[in-house]
């Protein structure tokens, strides 16, 4: 619930600031999680974000998603 971790080339360097999207789909609908992170790890095509900030709702929707 703090963060994530990624996989795939990219630009951003430790410390850089961004904005995250998470889409989710289900059968019925759709979301985007949206928070801005923080780059806490950097490695070969690898990325660790730190959650910054991310509105209730989609945080209550994201440890909904985790949890089932």
């Amino acid at each position: 619930m703090g963060g994530a971790f990624l996989k795939g080339s990219n630009s951003l360097r430790l410390g850089d600031m961004c904005d995250f999207e998470l889409h989710e789909e289900g059968r019925t609908s759709c979301r985007i999680v949206k928070f801005c992170a923080r780059v806490i790890r950097t490695g070969s095509s690898k990325l660790a974000l730190g959650l910054i900030n991310m509105d209730v709702d989609n945080y209550t929707f994201l440890q909904t998603l985790i949890l089932y």
